[in-house]
């Protein structure tokens, strides 16, 4: 039967819990989550969840421990905790993104590695790693670098894509200035004025009154987006006057990004 017994070792100003389990050395999930500085006790199992093929039985494993050993019916009320060897801990270090990790990565091999051999073989010293070890360790680490680079990669990606309809957008207004009539910012936007028309109709821009032209609706006019104009027009001598639906520079922008998006699905 497995024996296992807590201790506790000395990381920056942190107290990090320690299972001494057959004589070897293994820190709790919860201990390294606190060590390399995440706020929540499930951040290591989560990074565990995402990498579990890259860990093997030696490097981390559960085991049940009491809930509160001094009570005399602890044997019956235990919980099941995830557990890391140095080697694991290491690893979920190379993981993580967070200030302490490569400190933390240095403790565990120069302390927690000496300490447990110690514990193990006092009279000894520590024995140094084979060469299949450390090739091993470079492999781990080297494998935890790229895919560390493959996710920031992935994200970057992801921020191009969404930044680029509003720089496209931009770039559409550097070339722009003043209020335009809808057709004319149909021209700007590159897309028939009909199916612009149609898009400011639908998404509730402008309204068509009977026998009037497309007017803006009051609180896209609030918001900045559109603006009426007066003008007069003349048929047989006689003077019509009329509102004229305007996009301004700021609703011409919302719809650069608009299309962008739309065109981009």
């Amino acid at each position: 039967m497995n024996a296992n017994t807590l201790s506790t070792l000395q990381f920056e100003n942190t107290s990090i819990e320690v299972v001494d389990r057959n004589g070897r050395r293994w820190l709790p999930a919860a201990s390294i989550a606190a060590a390399i500085g995440y706020k929540r006790q499930d951040a290591v199992a989560k990074i565990y969840r995402r990498n579990a093929d890259e860990f093997t039985s030696e490097m981390t494993q559960v085991i049940d421990v009491p809930v509160n050993p001094n009570l005399a019916s602890s044997e019956k009320l235990k919980n099941s905790i995830r557990i890391f060897s140095p080697r694991g801990a290491h690893l979920i270090a190379m993981f993580a993104r967070t200030d302490k990790a490569k400190k933390f990565r240095k403790w565990v091999l120069d302390v927690l590695d000496t300490t447990a051999a110690q514990a193990t073989t006092p009279s000894a010293p520590s024995a140094e790693l084979t060469y299949e070890e450390v090739m091993d360790r470079a492999l781990a680490m080297s494998q935890a670098r790229m895919k560390a680079l493959r996710e920031e990669r992935e994200a970057l990606t992801t921020q191009v894509e969404q930044l680029a309809p509003k720089a496209e957008a931009l770039n559409t207004i550097a070339n722009t200035s003043g209020n335009l009539c809808i057709t004319d910012a149909a021209k700007v936007l590159q897309t028939k004025p009909k199916a612009l028309f149609e898009w400011l109709h639908e998404h509730k821009w402008i309204y068509r009154r009977v026998g009037s032209g497309w007017l803006a609706f009051q609180c896209r006019i609030d918001q900045g987006v559109m603006q009426h104009k007066v003008v007069t027009t003349y048929a047989a001598g006689v003077a019509k006057i009329r509102e004229q639906a305007l996009i301004t520079p700021k609703g011409l922008t919302k719809l650069a990004e608009a299309f962008a998006l739309k065109v981009e699905k």
